[in-house]
């Protein structure tokens, strides 16, 4: 499936120590920015998007930890030691001892199922582009957008 504007949502949300999470409402990068970090490795994609997120908002992130795990980025979240950005997707549920919030302004990244040229789009492949399709869009709110809320 090729990269389309449509395939643009804003996955990536805040994760806060219950003690450090705003009470309501989205994230911005002054709020995230004042608290202690725990990032992704500077090398990765997620990283580059989260960082430029932070610039954006005129803030240069100094996290205290940089880690290529998110289940463990979320058991020291969950502990208190700072706060993080991830994907929604690896947020399927609540996180006892931290609080998830949207950021504000949201993230968004494109996604794409890369298929080569050559391959035979047999029934398989063609169910797994079509789940994956009927996901984006019942995923959508009507009136905000490409891709509003979607989560993961």
């Amino acid at each position: 499936m090729p990269p389309k504007p449509d395939n643009a949502h804003p996955t990536p949300i805040a994760i806060a120590p219950e003690a450090l999470a705003p009470a309501e409402g989205g994230v911005t990068p002054a709020v995230l920015g004042a608290m202690p970090l725990i990032l992704y490795e500077p090398a990765g994609t997620t990283r580059t998007l989260i960082d430029a997120w932070f610039r954006a908002g005129g803030v240069e992130p100094q996290p205290r930890m940089q880690l290529d795990s998110i289940e463990t980025i979320k058991v020291l979240v969950a502990g208190g030691l700072g706060a993080s950005v991830m994907p929604g997707m690896a947020l399927p549920g609540p996180v006892p001892q931290a609080c998830i919030r949207p950021l504000d302004p949201p993230l968004a990244r494109s996604l794409a199922l890369v298929v080569r040229p050559e391959k035979r789009r047999d029934r398989g492949l063609r169910l797994l582009e079509a789940a994956l399709a009927g996901r984006l869009s019942r995923r959508r709110r009507p009136g905000r957008g490409p891709g509003a809320g979607v989560s993961g």
